[in-house]
Formats: structure tokens, C-alpha cells, sequence
């Protein structure tokens, strides 16, 4: 959006009432996070410059299938040899063994799971801070292959001040 003489005025709104929508859409958004954020057009902080994919636009449309309870969706996002590190306990390697992991957690998933608290670019991936399928506060770190698929998740719960 711009304002008078050109200037570019932001508006602030909560993370999870943002409506991505379409692929161009969320291509739009990516972009505007990476200018807001300080990052070159193009630049590393959000997007891998040299393989050309959208970390940040890959977490989200994690985070769209969680809530949707679309685990076709969900593991498509996976590199084929990508690993679950659960914090719960237990590696989860391939495409069976994640749909193992993630197809009890959709089917029980609490009506404000998978709620966005903040999402963090990374030097090497992303770190999404949300409300799991149990409505508890966790960080998943996400790491990428170089043809923009997921490789590993690893979550742990996020300590709440006493």
C-alpha cells in the first residue's frame, strides 16, 4: 500500500487472520514479509536465492494442510527421504512412517490447534511457533532440501512463564 508522496504504509495484522489464499497470493505476501523484514528482493533471509524456493511460503502451506487436516497435502510438502524429530519421542523417516506420526494427530486435532504465534526466518530454514494438534504452544524448526522440499521437522514445546 502506498501513501502520499509514494511512501509505503503498513498494516499490522495478526498472523493468523491472514487469508494467504492462492499461490500468487501467498507469493505476494512473501514478498511483502521479506521487504518489511529489511531483506534484498530476492534475498537469503526468506528465500533460498540459488534454488529459488519460498522457505517462509513452503511453512505456511504446512501450516493451511495441518489446519485443514489435508495430510495428502501435508506430506507432499516432505522430501521423500525427510525425518520427523518428534519431541514427544520418536524419528519418523519416509512418507509412511511421517503419515504414521501425522494422520492420528489431524484426526484429533483441539478446535484452536495449529494457530500461528510467530513464524522466524533462520539462516538455514524456518522456525514456526503455533498451537499443536493438542493446543499446546510448540516451535517446529523446518530444513530444506535444495529442491524446496521439506527435509526435517523438529518441534519442542515452548516453556510458558510461571
Amino acid at each position: 500500500m502506498f501513501g502520499q508522496n509514494g511512501m509505503i504504509l503498513l498494516v499490522f495484522v495478526p498472523f493468523e487472520e491472514l487469508d494467504f489464499g492462492t499461490a500468487s497470493e501467498r507469493m505476494v505476501h512473501s514478498a511483502f514479509i521479506r521487504c518489511a523484514v529489511g531483506a534484498s528482493p530476492g534475498g537469503t533471509d526468506m528465500m533460498n536465492a540459488s534454488d529459488r524456493f519460498d522457505a517462509v511460503g513452503i511453512v505456511v502451506d504446512w501450516i493451511d494442510a495441518c489446519r485443514q487436516r489435508r495430510l495428502d497435502a501435508l506430506l507432499d510438502l516432505y522430501d521423500d527421504a525427510a525425518t520427523v524429530e518428534c519431541c514427544e519421542g520418536g524419528n519418523f523417516n519416509g512418507r509412511s512412517e511421517m503419515e504414521r506420526y501425522w494422520r492420528p494427530r489431524l484426526a484429533e486435532a483441539k478446535g484452536d490447534a495449529f494457530a500461528i504465534d510467530a513464524l522466524m526466518p533462520e539462516g538455514d530454514g524456518v522456525s514456526l511457533d503455533y498451537r499443536d494438534y493438542d493446543g499446546r504452544p510448540m516451535r517446529t524448526h523446518f530444513r530444506f532440501s535444495q529442491a524446496g522440499k521439506i527435509r526435517l521437522t523438529a518441534c519442542e514445546p515452548i516453556k510458558q512463564a510461571a
